[in-house]
């Protein structure tokens, strides 16, 4: 059996970005911050004076908003921001307070209009987990479930490039959501058959080499780059 797969890593969709206070050097040498000349040394850097903080952002397509314009999670009040770099000025993307649930991770729509929520997760295999996932409407500001009756048990769930669907894991088997309804893609999941997701640890070992958990990859299915085809792996471990 031959299995091929594509990984595609995206560089603008997700980014990582740092704050520093800004320092700059002068005519001899010295380094300046805030104005004041100080010259820094390795014993400076190893005190423990100078930190750093990371956001992780996801930057929103220019359709429906300013070029240069990203989302981000405020850590105080778990609120999405939306940050325009032209303007220099943030609001409300989605107010936690409005969602109504815990959540832990968020997918946003590539229109931006909507956002994929995940929460009352359950830790499955090395890294991976099982949960809840949430439809939110920027516009209506309404929350529906991906999928009802869940409980906890969506492996995996990821939009379309394009974003009109969402293809998710549930019970071993492949689903399509498009507008409220979804269609079951695969039918012989369940027991020692996944598809579209990572098995055991027999599985994780044959997909990852065992790594599953540093690399962060839940999904085994990937869609084309226009959104008309989705590839998939299936894992059997009947023996």
């Amino acid at each position: 059996m031959r299995l091929y797969t594509e990984f595609l890593f995206s560089l603008l969709l997700f980014s990582y970005i740092s704050h520093a206070a800004p320092v700059s050097q002068d005519d001899e040498g010295a380094f300046t911050s805030s104005g004041a000349k100080k010259l820094t040394t390795l014993a400076d850097a190893l005190s423990g004076n100078f930190s750093y903080s990371e956001s992780i952002v996801q930057w929103i397509p220019a359709g429906n908003y300013s070029d240069g314009t990203y989302v981000v999670q405020d850590s105080s009040t778990l609120s999405l921001m939306l940050w325009d770099i032209a303007k220099n000025a943030s609001s409300v993307f989605v107010d936690a307070t409005e969602l109504g649930i815990d959540y832990e991770k968020y997918i946003i729509q590539p229109s931006g209009k909507h956002v994929l929520f995940s929460g009352n997760a359950t830790l499955a295999y090395r890294g991976s987990y099982i949960a809840d996932y949430y439809v939110w409407s920027v516009e209506s500001k309404t929350l529906v479930p991906l999928v009802e009756g869940q409980s906890g048990d969506v492996q995996s769930a990821m939009w379309s490039p394009h974003g009109d669907v969402i293809a998710y894991v549930r019970g071993g088997d492949l689903f399509i959501w498009k507008d409220g309804v979804s269609t079951r893609a695969t039918n012989d999941g369940g027991g020692n058959v996944f598809n579209g997701a990572p098995a055991g640890i027999n599985g994780l070992t044959l997909f990852f080499g065992g790594e599953l958990g540093l690399l962060g990859q839940m999904e085994a299915f990937w869609f084309s780059p226009d959104g008309e085809y989705l590839a998939f792996l299936k894992f059997n471990e009947t023996e």
